[in-house]
């Protein structure tokens, strides 16, 4: 590889690594006349692979809010290093200062700035936002409510406050474990429709009159199917449950079951 070539790259790779510390405002240093002519826009070059290079080194400085090349003397590079690191210095400061004190997540380990972490209501133990997104998920999709991670602690995650950082899905799943866990076991009513299985309760049936069809026959207040509160199937009318355990298609077909019509 030429010595311009390694400049080019060297340019690149300077450009990715401002870019990943989050600078905005940046001025590079060229030692090299072509370059610094090149990446000024004052020579055309012709070669494909320089054109290349340019498209690269365009794009890379649209992330900056500035970005603008300088032209030094080879004797002048050390002197060009150490206003770079000056000015690295600067804004990593001025960022840890606008963003507050770093704090450690005691589950990760990492260093992080305190408005990345969350405060659990009750115990106030705090993890980063990524830990306890994790910590919720697993729980979740284990079939139990997530507590706090912290050893012996008994603290629950409010729904309210985990809708931060979980998806819809997992927040409704949240929702829905609570549900189970309030109800007790010989009042849970289920909605026999397997596109619906919404969960309801005896009591809470009880309170709405509007949805008992006739004895012993309900209408699920989300599909709207009625069921039989008792056998827990399709409401089957005229039918014992074990006439209608024999041939309980022929009661969707007279009856159309699945539009809810008894």
């Amino acid at each position: 590889m030429s010595r311009q070539s390694v400049k080019r790259q060297a340019l690149i790779e300077a450009l990715k690594a401002a870019t990943a510390l989050e600078l905005k405002r940046i001025v590079f240093y060229c030692d090299h006349h072509s370059l610094y002519q090149l990446v000024e826009g004052r020579w055309r070059p012709k070669q494909q692979k320089i054109i290349n290079f340019l498209d690269q080194v365009n794009l890379l400085r649209k992330s900056f809010t500035y970005c603008e090349p300088s032209l030094i003397a080879r004797k002048d590079v050390k002197f060009a290093f150490k206003l770079a690191r000056e000015g690295i210095n600067s804004q990593i400061s001025n960022m840890v200062s606008s963003q507050g004190k770093l704090e450690n997540c005691v589950i990760c380990l990492d260093d992080k700035f305190i408005d990345q972490f969350f405060s659990i209501e009750g115990c106030k133990h705090r993890y980063c936002y990524s830990c306890i997104k994790q910590h919720a998920e697993v729980k979740l999709l284990h079939l139990v409510l997530p507590k706090c991670p912290h050893e012996d602690c008994k603290s629950e995650l409010r729904v309210e406050s985990c809708a931060k950082f979980m998806t819809l899905k997992l927040t409704e799943m949240m929702r829905q474990r609570l549900k189970e866990d309030s109800i007790p076991v010989t009042e849970k009513v289920y909605c026999p429709c397997p596109k619906c299985s919404t969960l309801m309760s005896r009591t809470e049936l009880r309170g709405l009159p509007n949805l008992i069809i006739e004895i012993g026959a309900i209408k699920c207040y989300k599909c709207h199917s009625n069921f039989c509160i008792n056998c827990r199937v399709p409401w089957h009318k005229n039918m014992n449950y074990a006439e209608y355990k024999r041939n309980p298609t022929q009661l969707v077909e007279e009856q159309g079951i699945s539009g809810g019509n008894a």
